[in-house]
């Protein structure tokens, strides 16, 4: 091999070896840049899990410990979308306001055809012809 050609290699891998190292130096900032934001967000989404009653004030600790692995955080985040508080699961289906029943007597209903659950006076005198009793 020449001198100039061993020359030559040695600065392309000194260029491979700066290129190399200036990614690493950009994905350890990206990854510094994460890791503030995470410190910045997490004492505050812990916060709104004790407020809406997701999480007790002792487990706050805990849960900041477990959102910063992010697999965790998705954990969590699972099972808090199928969470129920007992005032929200008291609040589903029930009628607010005044509740109205509905009530018909056909012998007393001006109304002619009114559909109903209970037997009409007509079903009776009808049931009672057609089957004698």
């Amino acid at each position: 091999m020449s001198n100039s050609t061993i020359q030559q290699k040695v600065i392309e891998q000194i260029a491979w070896s700066s290129a190399a190292l200036d990614k690493a130096e950009t994905a350890l900032a990206e990854k510094q840049a994460m890791e503030q934001r995470y410190a910045e967000l997490i004492p505050a989404v812990v916060d709104a899990l004790a407020k809406n009653e997701r999480i007790d004030e002792h487990e706050k600790s805990a849960a900041a410990e477990m959102l910063l692995d992010p697999i965790k955080a998705l954990e969590i985040l699972e099972k808090v979308a199928e969470h129920r508080t007992g005032s929200e699961a008291g609040q589903l289906g029930t009628p607010t306001g005044n509740v109205k029943t509905a009530s018909y007597n056909s012998l007393t209903s001006p109304f002619a055809g009114v559909p109903t659950s209970g037997e009409k006076e007509s079903d009776r005198r009808y049931r009672e012809a057609l089957l004698g009793y």
